[in-house]
């Protein structure tokens, strides 16, 4: 029994001893020992990104020609194997009503171009979400196109109205 409990234990301290870090970290945090600002720093240089400043030097840049299209707001370059996730752009999943369309539409936007894509973070599925141009920076917004086309919206939550103060009046 003695044997049995040992091994239950020890198999369960990581979690306990995770658990008791938070809670020393949040009650200095709380008690004024930790700024809080340093834990948002990460946060608020994304957020900054996305309400259109420059970005941070420590983020990714890729280039490279669109090789395949998943759907509305998602897809691959040649020669980067993680998927890129359009920043700001809520498309309809698969077997959604207007799943086609918006496929199709970035297809129209983007298929075989060449893209440069700015990182701005790196999603739950280990994505790489970012905002995508057609040649490089100074060329159209792939993420501003597709939501003009009617066919995705604006995912307000992340780019809190970024797309929507920039309008759809295109340059380029």
């Amino acid at each position: 029994m003695g044997k049995y409990r040992n091994k239950k234990i020890r198999r369960f301290w990581p979690i306990i001893a995770s658990f008791a870090l938070g809670l020393v970290l949040l009650g200095a945090v709380w008690g004024g020992l930790i700024d809080g600002s340093i834990l948002q720093a990460g946060m608020r240089q994304a957020s900054a990104y996305a309400q259109g400043w420059e970005a941070p030097e420590d983020q990714g840049h890729f280039t490279g020609r669109v090789r395949y299209i998943v759907d509305g707001d998602s897809l691959y370059l040649e020669g980067e194997k993680r998927q890129f996730r359009l920043f700001g752009v809520d498309a309809p999943e698969r077997y959604e009503p207007g799943y086609a369309q918006a496929t199709n539409s970035l297809k129209k936007i983007a298929e075989g171009k060449f893209l440069q894509c700015v990182q701005v973070d790196i999603d739950r599925y280990g994505r790489i979400v970012g905002r995508c141009f057609i040649g490089d920076v100074s060329g159209p917004e792939v993420n501003q196109l597709q939501i003009c086309s009617g066919t995705a919206t604006e995912y307000d939550y992340f780019s809190k109205g970024f797309y929507a103060r920039k309008g759809c009046a295109i340059e380029g």
